[in-house]
């Protein structure tokens, strides 16, 4: 999934943490406004067998993967303009891992 923005940015969620760090510096937020708990992980989705259905989501395919593509450059763009935010990631992902080892002890 792409989300993007004309003020902000893109985000894209296979690279979340990454996507939320560029959103926190481009809205000067703190680190604290971005942590979140992750929930529904791996959900069962149904497959689609029908013919018609499959023959449709082939022929979108290749709208997608270009809107994909499109975003996806930007991203790595914008990220490549930033200096330190991989480092900034990784602190990002130690303070959010502590905060979800807090929350799910604490809910148990």
């Amino acid at each position: 999934a792409v989300v993007s923005t004309q003020s902000t940015g893109v985000l894209i969620t296979e690279y979340f943490d990454l996507s939320l760090v560029l959103l926190k510096r481009r809205l000067c937020l703190r680190m604290e406004d971005i942590l979140y708990l992750k929930s529904l992980e791996r959900i069962q989705r149904e497959t689609v067998e029908e013919p018609f259905t499959l023959a449709r989501i082939g022929e979108m395919q290749h709208i997608d993967m270009a809107l994909y593509e499109h975003f996806n450059a930007t991203f790595w763009r914008e990220v490549a303009k930033e200096r330190g935010i991989m480092e900034e990631v990784e602190q990002f992902q130690r303070l959010n891992r502590k905060v979800q080892r807090y929350c799910v002890r604490g809910s148990k």
